[in-house]
């Protein structure tokens, strides 16, 4: 059996944890079915001593983090050279850091990484075309396969000299409890949710806007931690003013979300951009109506059966795309319907066949 050392930095206990660290925390959760394919799943999470010397320059804590956790390991690795390195990565100096990471790993060992991305555009990963091409040339020497949420995002990479074999396209999955239509609880008013992180890329002030022009009667259920410092003002005034319309629950347990989606009517996200989220693939699976925004792989995996889609930035219409939905009780009903279907296609079973089938080509 090989094991799958999946590399990321888990936040410090407290902090916030997004997408990407519930996604592995899933993968070591269903480990079972790793183990049936021939793999297990372990976890590389070098964590950099904390100090108040480092803590005040966040670029030198960054910069020593990311050689020190190269050094380590690769002294891992050593140990167990028919190990898979599967490195999670996002943005910026992150994505830089780990394509670097992979480059070092390769350059000592002779391995070569599997890198899933977790983002849905190449302009949220890199900042100049210079560092795009400079970083492409190193994926295509120290990367054996790279994992895409969206096919438009492989083409993007592509389009800027990606090999052509390396790319693969691997939705996102849910991981949660399943909830039919015929299960739901049935509202007296439609309860329409947000579960994610909070702040203005998520078109967070957008959708207060809109809500509290809407004049049907609603129940907003409000859940995630507010990231950023100098909005937590303004949305506790929104919370304040919605009153008993809004119930603000802060971040979520596994347990909680699944209550909170199983009754839930519409789930709404107005995000600028996103990879492909998991909030709406469990909303599919607990048979909500989906609210989105055209962005990342959104558009692949979601119809006008499954969503209702408006553009970024743009209260007005995300107002009319909630009063449609809350109004319209058979529109709503069909859509929930076609939505636990379509959920079935993102199950966690068929996304770990498609992961094990490409550690199969690693070497």
């Amino acid at each position: 059996m090989r094991n799958i050392y999946l590399c990321f930095e888990r936040p410090k206990a407290g902090a916030y944890v997004g997408g990407l660290v519930g996604l592995c925390d899933s993968y070591e959760k269903n480990n079972n079915l790793f183990n049936d394919l021939g793999y297990n799943i372990c976890f590389f999470n070098y964590s950099l001593k904390s100090t108040s010397f480092l803590n005040k320059m966040p670029k030198l804590r960054n910069l020593i983090y990311g050689i020190k956790q190269a050094r380590h390991l690769v002294k891992d690795l050593a140990h167990d050279k028919d190990a898979i390195l599967h490195i999670h990565t996002s943005r910026r100096f992150l994505f830089l850091k780990d394509i670097l990471l992979a480059y070092y790993v390769n350059a000592k060992l002779g391995k070569k990484a599997v890198l899933t991305i977790h983002v849905g555009d190449i302009n949220t990963v890199f900042t100049s075309n210079i560092i795009s091409r400079w970083a492409i040339a190193l994926m295509n020497k120290c990367l054996d396969k790279v994992i895409f949420l969206s096919y438009r995002m492989r083409d993007q990479f592509e389009e800027k000299g990606l090999k052509k074999n390396i790319g693969e396209v691997v939705y996102n999955f849910f991981d949660v409890r399943i909830c039919p239509p015929e299960e739901k609880t049935k509202n007296k008013i439609s309860r329409i949710i947000y579960i994610g992180s909070i702040n203005r890329e998520k078109g967070i002030f957008e959708l207060f806007d809109a809500l509290m022009s809407i004049n049907e009667p609603y129940h907003f259920d409000l859940c995630g931690t507010i990231l950023e410092e100098d909005i937590k003002q303004d949305i506790y005034s929104y919370i304040s003013q919605m009153g008993d319309k809004i119930t603000y629950h802060g971040y979520v347990n596994l347990e909680q979300k699944e209550a909170l989606m199983s009754r839930a009517d519409i789930l709404v996200l107005p995000s600028y951009r996103e990879g492909l989220p998991i909030s709406i693939l469990e909303a599919l699976s607990n048979s909500c109506a989906v609210i989105a925004t055209p962005v990342g792989a959104i558009p692949e995996i979601l119809s006008s059966d499954n969503a209702v889609i408006v553009p970024p930035k743009n209260a007005d219409l995300l107002k009319q795309a909630l009063i449609r939905l809350i109004v319209d009780e058979k529109l709503r009903s069909t859509m929930q319907a076609n939505n636990f279907v379509t959920s079935n296609n993102y199950s966690v079973e068929s996304h770990i066949h498609k992961i094990a089938a490409i550690y199969d080509t690693a070497n």
